[in-house]
């Protein structure tokens, strides 16, 4: 702060003080220094935390699943052949929103040590409060006195354990040298407004900042492409031509079941959405897929994802270059990679294509099996009186896949 915080003999003034916090709360502290010494050699340092038990208005958005489920599956069994997964989307987008409904709620930005069991705490306490004022009874007031006076103690527990995990944290020196890190490249303000390229030129348009984003990471990106051409001759064994054959549906539902509901793609279509689908429109589904394997065709959308820039720790937010992306891809372009890796990797495992040493995206394999090889490398040595070498290496940022 610039700020003298200490006297010295002679009144001269002196910074000695320091005052250290987590990088997150940085933008959220305001520090002062009070002209009152109170009959000392120190100046006091107030700090306050703002944003904290703020209330706001939230709007949220749900979709009634069984609703949805109803109408999509009615819909596709009067409709006629889909040829398309365009066509499907559209389905999928005119039955999400007749079957969805917004409410407004307010919600408070709690202070740093305030967890999920206090919510439930809290929950419990105002359950019991209005069980307290509709039925006045004091067995019902007496129960709403001790859950107040839990989630007190609670809370107070959960001031003096943080306090004192805060700091213990900071005592650490590498902890403190990381936080210093991590609050140089904060000018103190929440957000950036703008954003600043390599070249010094400032941008404070949105979709230029978009852009330059989009194209600093499109520097990194590999151009080269895999066919999907898998076609073979009258001379190649059984086991290649399985790789030309349709999928069937035990494929779709092993895929469907492996696959976690993440965030959708630019298309809005979630994996709950694709379970909620009947045996006979999952059909459908898998028909679309076939299509696709035997034309040897990826369509346009799934081509496409949704970037989301996201800030690396300790990085400044208004540099191009602190940023890493995170692509959002359509959920029917993962679920029909989901199956043609699946058949593919089940070929190249009957084939011995793999390094016995190789762990890395195979079933039942992992780090685990790599160390348990190098440790039984080390013993074998050891108890040979042998040397053990090794070479290890590491990628700073490496891109993998194609982004079009």
């Amino acid at each position: 702060m610039n700020k003298f915080t200490r006297f010295q003999g002679g009144q001269n003034p002196a910074l000695l003080d320091l005052s250290i916090c987590s990088a997150d709360l940085f933008s959220h502290c305001q520090l002062e220094v009070s002209l009152d010494q109170y009959d000392s050699d120190h100046c006091p340092i107030l700090v306050s935390l703002s944003g904290f038990g703020v209330r706001t208005i939230r709007t949220r958005s749900y979709i009634n699943w069984r609703q949805f489920s109803t109408k999509i599956n009615h819909y596709l069994d009067k409709s006629l052949e889909i040829k398309s997964t365009n066509a499907f989307i559209q389905i999928f987008h005119s039955c999400s929103v007749s079957s969805s409904c917004r409410f407004s709620s307010s919600s408070r930005k709690h202070s740093p040590w305030w967890d999920a069991h206090c919510n439930y705490l809290k929950a419990l306490k105002r359950r019991l409060l209005r069980r307290a004022k509709s039925y006045r009874d004091p067995t019902n007031w007496s129960a709403y006195k001790k859950m107040a006076a839990r989630l007190r103690k609670y809370i107070k527990t959960r001031k003096r354990s943080f306090w004192e995990r805060t700091c213990e944290e900071t005592a650490r020196s590498h902890n403190t040298f990381r936080i210093i890190k991590a609050m140089l490249s904060k000018d103190g303000t929440p957000c950036s407004l703008h954003l600043v390229l390599v070249s010094g030129m400032t941008l404070s348009s949105p979709v230029a900042q978009a852009n330059a984003i989009a194209t600093n990471i499109l520097k990194k990106a590999q151009n080269q492409k895999i066919p999907m051409d898998f076609s073979c001759d009258s001379s190649e064994d059984n086991l290649s031509r399985s790789l030309h054959l349709p999928f069937a549906m035990k494929e779709l539902n092993v895929a469907l079941s492996k696959m976690r509901n993440k965030s959708p793609g630019k298309d809005g279509i979630t994996k709950k959405m694709i379970s909620s689908l009947s045996h006979s429109n999952l059909f459908r589904v898998l028909g679309l897929f076939n299509d696709l394997l035997s034309s040897v065709t990826v369509p346009e959308s799934w081509r496409m994802s949704k970037i989301i820039p996201i800030l690396k720790p300790g990085k400044n937010a208004s540099e191009v270059t602190s940023y890493r992306p995170i692509a959002l891809t359509s959920v029917f372009c993962k679920l029909f990679e989901r199956m043609l890796i699946a058949r593919l990797l089940k070929f190249y495992l009957q084939k011995n294509f793999f390094s016995p040493f190789q762990a890395v995206f195979l079933p039942y394999k992992g780090c685990d099996t790599l160390s348990a090889v190098v440790l039984h490398k080390i013993l074998t040595a050891r108890a040979r009186k042998h040397f053990v070498y090794g070479n290890s290496f590491d990628l700073k940022a490496a891109l993998c896949g194609t982004m079009d």
